[in-house]
Parts: structure tokens; sequence; C-alpha cells
């Protein structure tokens, strides 16, 4: 639970890319990884950087989704007003494991438009979603494809790690 707080707490690059080291080093170990620590599903993912994007946001299963749909829709009128963004939620409940609720952006026409939004968040994270334990990527439609169709993000982190930044 700590290492969610410093994935939260502290987005930038460095931080966030030694954080979930550690946490797939712990979660390997106990069984018990957070939602999208690290399952060696990485190679289902395809990286096709010029194909539609969306953002995912993954949220601790304890933090209210209204208030950080609210966060997302305040961050998305102030810093990308004329991208005519949408957003969704959807929850992912992998067999035997707590839901996962999941805020979905969507449309971004690559992923270079993708990972400016990406860096947007990192740069403005205090008008986020504050105060609470969250993963941002941003996925082709294929890959949000598999996530739900495995119930869960597992990999993803590696797969973002190797080929986003």
């Amino acid at each position: 639970k700590e290492l969610r707080n410093v994935l939260a707490k502290y987005p930038k690059p460095d931080e966030q890319k030694r954080a979930r080291e550690i946490h797939r080093l712990l979660g390997a170990s106990s069984g018990s990884p957070i939602p999208g620590g690290g399952g060696g599903d990485e190679g289902i993912f395809k990286y096709e950087p010029a194909k539609l994007h969306y953002m995912v946001i993954v949220l601790d299963p304890e933090v209210s989704l209204t208030d950080a749909k609210v966060k997302v829709a305040e961050f998305n009128r102030k810093y990308h007003q004329s991208d005519k963004l949408r957003i969704s939620n959807i929850y992912l409940t992998p067999a035997g494991a707590e839901r996962i609720p999941l805020i979905v952006v969507r449309r971004f026409k690559s992923g270079e438009e993708a990972m400016k939004y990406y860096k947007d968040v990192e740069l403005n994270s205090g008008d986020f979603v504050q105060d609470s334990d969250y993963l941002i990527y941003p996925v082709t439609q294929e890959n949000y494809r598999q996530i739900l169709k495995n119930k869960s993000v597992s990999g993803y982190d590696e797969f973002f790690d190797a080929n986003y930044e």
C-alpha cells in the first residue's frame, strides 16, 4: 500500500519506475499485486504508436470513483478543453480479487498525443486525481480490449515502461 502512495505522490518517471520495480519484486514474492502490478502478461500487448489511443487510469479500489471522475473532468476542461475528450468508467473484476475501478479517457489520435496528455498529468499532478492511488497508461484500442478480456492490467506497466517512456 505504501508503494501505491509513492506512485501517486511522486508521478515523476524516475520515482515511479523505481517504485514499480520494487512493487513487482514484492508482488511476485507475496502473491498480492496491486492494480497494474506486474504479472508477466506484457507479451500479449502490441506497440502501435500510430493507432488510436485511450488513457486508462487505474484507481485503488478504496478511491471514490465519482470524485476521481470529477477531478479528471476538471483537469480535461483546464488543460485539454479543445481535445473533445470523453470520460467513462468500468470495473475490472479478476477472479477472486477485489473490483478494480478504471477511468477511460477517449480518444487520442496516436500514442504521441496520448503521451502529451500523460506528461501533462505528470506536470500538473496537483490538478489531477489528488490524494489517491492511481496508475495512468496510454493504451491502444486493441490493448484496451486485452485488458478487458483478461480483467486485469497485469503486465501493462512493464509493457508501458519498455515502449512509451
